[in-house]
């Protein structure tokens, strides 16, 4: 693939910020309310993980904005290492979350908003990328 088109698609992730962000604090809220109804420290466990990976990936996504130089093939494959790592990061952890609210527990409530959750994310994501 041709560099322009290259540095253009990974460049293309880092543009919206504020809706990968919306979908982070969503799930992020979920998960705390999840693990507050519960109790279970598994729960809060992943609720604070998510928190943590989603404002590591706030900052990374504010210093990709704020970078001094043009994007160039190199520096755009370090960049998309990035965005792949955060987001790997992201969704194993709300896979992992989701996974432990419909083993976990018996709540009807609990498997459906965490199922809502994750299946919103995921699909967010693709209509974003």
């Amino acid at each position: 693939m041709p560099d322009e088109i290259y540095v253009s698609l990974v460049d293309s992730l880092f543009v919206d910020s504020v809706s990968m962000l919306a979908g982070a604090v969503c799930s992020t809220i979920a998960g705390a309310l999840i693990a507050w109804k519960t109790g279970d420290w598994r729960l809060w466990a992943c609720a604070i993980a998510l928190t943590g990976v989603s404002l590591a990936r706030a900052w990374d996504m504010n210093a990709y904005a704020k970078r001094h130089s043009p994007p160039t093939a190199e520096a755009t494959r370090t960049w998309e290492m990035r965005y792949t790592l955060g987001l790997a990061c992201f969704t194993s952890l709300l896979g992992l979350w989701c996974f432990l609210c419909i083993t976990t527990t018996q709540d009807a409530a609990v498997h459906l908003l965490c199922t809502s959750v994750t299946i919103g994310y995921i699909a967010a994501g693709i209509g974003r990328n």
